[in-house]
């Protein structure tokens, strides 16, 4: 019998300022395991992935992807008002998350060295392209960028090919999971010291670590990296992409030898156990001719069988009904509101199954602003105040 515990990161307060992609999916992590997490939002649109088609209702179904179980204050932080409101916030706060470029909270009065004075404990997460300091700190970017400088993109592709893009945000999911690590080793340093800490998370930097392999070689091996030609990029025939008959798509990951042998006697083939590693690219063309010779599904059911590390490669629209997902409850529905139909989505992997049944849906801008500020100390006639002037909003105001 499980028993459902209590989210490990319940009880910890974190202030997301962030848009886009890095900063939300950093605080979806924290909020997904408990984190009471609140999204600051410019009145004037607020977080721009709100507005991204399609829509479920006002929101967008990828901002509900990012942002449910949050929270949500509008607040001008260009006004006098807004910027003593967010103090005010700070000083019970744990955590604070922000994505502008570097000096742009400096200037509104609320970098780290003015919130730290007030929350010496604060944990202030700042998530950048290129990092604080640097000759590219005040440069404008995005993930493909990011991802070029970094050399993940110019790896990437056939030998002899051109770059290709990855199917998703390699520095941005990648400096989000860097900016989680960051934010719970400030806090559980914070345990012995009592005192907070600056955390310094470059999307670039995040992108370039996931080179570690690559790079032990191109600094001290003796032959350079070259794109399609590393052993786990494409070089190697037992670890490799094959097209099917029907155009659908498999993958071979036999590193071992004893996968390799497997493989080889699953297709009948024992004369290529020899043949295992190195740049055999007749080996590859005869690999590819095989595949061909069945589909997808014919190969996923003979190598079903036996564990050679070789399985079908997914679309999209497979995921949901995949047992791989189905067992592990790797997707669930979001309620929303009365008038909308559930959002289904992902579980994040360290979130518990039991818990997805009590999330809720991502917040409308400025849906808790009134009992936030409530909250905070201020009075009903203030906070009429607030939005009277255009300091703060919200859906309900």
């Amino acid at each position: 019998m499980t028993v459902l515990q209590t989210p490990p990161l319940k009880g910890l307060r974190v202030l997301d300022l962030s848009r886009l992609l890095p900063g939300p999916f950093l605080t979806l992590l924290l909020a997904d395991q408990g984190a009471d997490v609140t999204k600051i939002e410019a009145p004037s649109g607020g977080d721009w992935v709100r507005w991204i088609p399609p829509l479920c209702g006002p929101i967008s179904i990828q901002f509900s992807a990012l942002n449910r179980g949050k929270k949500s204050i509008a607040l001008n932080l260009k006004s006098p008002d807004g910027v003593e409101i967010l103090k005010r916030l700070v000083k019970d706060a744990d955590v604070l998350v922000e994505s502008f470029r570097p000096g742009v909270m400096d200037r509104l009065g609320v970098g780290y060295d003015a919130l730290s004075k007030l929350n010496p404990a604060l944990v202030y997460v700042a998530v950048t392209g290129y990092g604080q300091d640097g000759a590219y700190k005040d440069r404008a970017g995005h993930d493909l960028n990011y991802s070029s400088l970094a050399a993940t993109v110019g790896l990437t592709g056939k030998l002899g090919g051109d770059p290709i893009m990855a199917g998703f945000q390699l520095a941005d999911i990648s400096g989000a999971l860097y900016g989680v690590i960051g934010a719970l080793s400030a806090v559980y340093a914070r345990q012995n010291d009592g005192q907070g800490r600056f955390v310094d998370v470059s999307l670039a930097e995040s992108a370039l670590s996931f080179n570690v392999l690559t790079l032990a070689s191109e600094f001290n091996g003796t032959d350079p990296v070259v794109r399609g030609g590393d052993r786990l990029g494409g070089g190697a025939a037992c670890y490799q992409l094959y097209e099917c008959s029907d155009g659908g798509w498999f993958s071979v990951g036999a590193l071992e030898p004893k996968f390799w042998h497997l493989f080889c006697d699953v297709v009948e083939k024992p004369e290529w156990k020899i043949r295992h590693m190195g740049d055999d690219e007749a080996l590859k063309k005869d690999i590819a001719a095989l595949f061909k010779t069945r589909t997808r599904d014919e190969w996923e059911a003979i190598f079903s069988r036996v564990d050679a590390c070789c399985e079908p490669v997914l679309n999209l629209n497979e995921l949901d009904a995949h047992p791989l997902h189905t067992s592990r409850k790797n997707f669930f529905d979001l309620k929303q509101s009365p008038d909308h139909p559930p959002l289904r989505q992902a579980r994040t992997p360290l979130m518990a199954p039991e818990h997805t049944q009590n999330v809720s849906p991502a917040p409308d801008l400025g849906e808790h602003t009134r009992q936030l500020l409530a909250q905070a100390g201020y009075s009903t006639e203030q906070i009429d105040t607030f939005i009277k002037s255009g300091t703060a909003s919200g859906s309900s105001n």
